[in-house]
């Protein structure tokens, strides 16, 4: 689940790109236009975002299921929290060094 939500910015910045800078030469070209890079950004987008909380979120509340869901949820959670203080760790830490260079 952790590795489906790395997945579910991919599409998006897809499809940001395409609508941002449409003249950039690419190694691909997508035929149909708009229309079909709007179908193959958000149905495989919606799918994911499906997946992901079918595969996480208990829905029937039996005691199968969540002691199935449960703990897998509680990992998603702390994989998010962990990699967010890492990147504010790091963030933090390449301001303290911008800070020490611009000082010297």
């Amino acid at each position: 689940v952790a590795l489906l939500l790395s997945y579910t910015l991919m599409f998006p910045a897809f499809w940001e790109l395409r609508r941002k800078d449409p003249h950039t030469e690419r190694p691909f070209h997508v035929p149909g236009g708009s229309v079909m890079i709007n179908l193959m950004t958000w149905v495989p987008e919606v799918l994911l975002i499906l997946t992901i909380i079918f595969s996480v979120v208990p829905m029937n509340g039996s005691a199968a299921e969540i002691s199935a869901k449960v703990p897998v949820l509680i990992g998603v959670i702390i994989t998010i929290v962990i990699g967010e203080i890492v990147v504010r760790y790091a963030e933090h830490h390449q301001a303290q060094l911008e800070n020490q260079t611009t000082k010297d």
